[in-house]
């Protein structure tokens, strides 16, 4: 809907531009400028707030300008692949939806959770990362879009008994992204670990992201830093065992501010190089780092 107002917008620019003159071609063009100004407008400005509130590198993982800048133009890619392309589209692009009972497969399935205003079409190119390397990825989505996390962790809770009985697991293992990481552990704080084999977060707002303080929805505000929510969730799980947790995150993510809130005191943190927030879902270095960590569960 907000892609088709803004290329509407574009279109309707090329016919006061361009009056009776205006052909279709240069609407269309307007129209997917529009999209693409907007799109880099966002993107410069989570990169903005991100480096307002950013946590300080390691030596070892401190990028130079070059590095930096190539980040920002893979992640304005990034977002055109999941915003315009995959997002919009989930019914060509959503795996292991249609058909529950072709999900049998050796090992605990891989449930993949999505972030903040996405759906399941984002994994896409992940999923099919996973297949190749011998694991079974189902994706997911999560509603309501705006509403609670806790709301989208009984979400997820359906989900999951979904996949358990289609595929005769008893288990299944969790790998999340951005905020599909705090609705895997509404999910744990509600039902226990019972059902997981391990949990592998990617750029999630553990403890907060400012970026969260520009964004819509109930959601959001529970993922401000210092929210009530956040701090009653991390109550929680002082009295709980969580299940094998691996944390990976960014020190030049621009949407999780600041980036050592993707750490998780109970969790493996492993800090990746140079990485957007959404070309993580089309990262190798990611998908190698998640099948590590999934291998290291099965063994």
């Amino acid at each position: 809907m907000i892609l088709i107002v803004v290329s509407g917008t574009g279109v309707g620019a090329a016919r006061v531009v361009g009056g009776a003159q205006a052909g279709g071609l240069m609407m269309l063009g307007w129209g997917v400028g529009a999209i693409l100004a907007v799109v880099a407008f966002v993107v410069a400005l989570t990169y903005g707030v991100a480096r307002v509130h950013a946590s300080r590198p390691t030596a070892e993982l401190r990028a130079g300008p070059g590095a930096q800048g190539a980040a920002l133009l893979r992640e304005f890619l990034a977002h055109i692949a999941a915003f315009v392309i995959l997002a919009p589209f989930a019914r060509l692009w959503v795996r292991g939806r249609a058909a529950p009972e072709s999900m049998a497969s050796p090992g605990s399935p891989v449930v993949l959770v999505h972030g903040y205003l996405l759906n399941g079409a984002a994994w896409w190119w992940f999923a099919r990362r996973l297949e190749k390397h011998g694991f079974r990825p189902i994706s997911t989505t999560i509603e309501p879009a705006l509403g609670s996390i806790d709301e989208m962790g009984e979400s997820l809770a359906r989900r999951i008994e979904e996949v358990c009985v289609a595929t005769g697991a008893s288990s299944v293992h969790l790998v999340a992204h951005s905020m599909g990481g705090l609705v895997c552990r509404a999910y744990l704080r509600a039902h226990g670990a019972a059902r997981i084999g391990c949990l592998v977060t990617i750029a999630s707002p553990h403890r907060g992201t400012e970026i969260a303080r520009l964004g819509i929805g109930r959601c959001a505000r529970e993922m401000t830093p210092g929210a009530a929510w956040l701090s009653a969730l991390a109550e929680s799980e002082i009295r709980s065992k969580p299940p094998p947790t691996v944390a990976l995150f960014s020190y030049y993510d621009n949407y999780i501010a600041p980036q050592e809130s993707s750490m998780l005191p109970w969790a493996r943190s492993v800090p990746l190089p140079t990485l957007g927030h959404v070309e993580m879902y089309f990262s190798r270095r990611v998908a190698a780092q998640v099948c590590d960590a999934l291998r290291a569960r099965a063994a």
